[in-house]
């Protein structure tokens, strides 16, 4: 019984840990799209980075969540990485000045 225990909290640390590293990579990925939307796309660069984003994610993600919040979510990315560069220009610390 306590290896039955052990291995489902085992599974469960390991799917979170997995579900994390995901979820950096689909940070990073949008944050390279945003960049080469800046320098390479003229019109639209939200729906750009949008659309290759959306095909980046895993198709079981795409049962849960929808082209509309998928779009919210990005936007809330960019929103936060924007907010930490401003930070960090302001004085040189991430200190929420």
């Amino acid at each position: 019984m306590e290896y039955l225990i052990i291995g489902i909290v085992t599974l469960i640390v390991f799917l979170l840990l997995l579900l994390v590293i995901k979820v950096e990579a689909l940070r990073n990925k949008a944050n390279a799209l945003f960049l080469e939307a800046e320098k390479n796309i003229t019109e639209d660069k939200f729906n750009y980075v949008c659309e290759n984003l959306y095909n980046y994610i895993p198709n079981i993600i795409k049962l849960f969540i929808g082209e509309d919040s998928f779009k919210q979510i990005v936007q809330m990315i960019y929103d936060n990485t924007r907010k930490v560069a401003h930070d960090l220009l302001s004085d040189g610390k991430l200190n929420g000045k």
